[in-house]
């Protein structure tokens, strides 16, 4: 009875490792074929980017976009990836206390009970209250 159960755990070990050698197989030919994939796929985006006539795209601009989308495009050309840096002044606090109590009355009171009521977002603009 022992030998059968030996002979059946060996044998299904073997198996397990046969199997788990087949996936990695599995995996790499896989991995191969999509990169393989994605770059017939980005040689065909770039013929068909490369064979657009831009004439033809003018003429057929019915909803006149295109100077829109430029006008953005303009836009974020001149934005940075990288925000600048905040440098932290401790004291600015301090020294700007006093025009928030003008403005917001004595620690925020007028701009709490604005929020409190619940005013729209345009409304706490012209209060420069956001």
């Amino acid at each position: 009875m022992k030998v059968l159960v030996l002979i059946t755990i060996f044998t299904i070990l073997h198996h397990t490792t046969a199997t788990l050698e087949t996936i990695h197989e599995l995996k790499k030919t896989a991995k191969t074929k999509l990169q393989s994939l994605h770059d017939a796929a980005a040689s065909e985006i770039q013929k068909l980017v490369d064979n657009i006539d831009p004439e033809k795209v003018k003429k057929l601009d019915v909803f006149n976009v295109i100077p829109k989308v430029t006008k953005l495009v303009m836009l974020f050309e001149g934005v940075d990836d990288k925000p600048e840096p905040l440098i932290f002044d401790p004291y600015q606090g301090e020294r700007l206390s006093h025009y928030f109590e003008q403005k917001h009355g004595y620690r925020g009171k007028r701009l709490v009970s604005a929020l409190g009521k619940g005013l729209p977002l345009p409304m706490l603009k012209r209060m420069d209250a956001v």
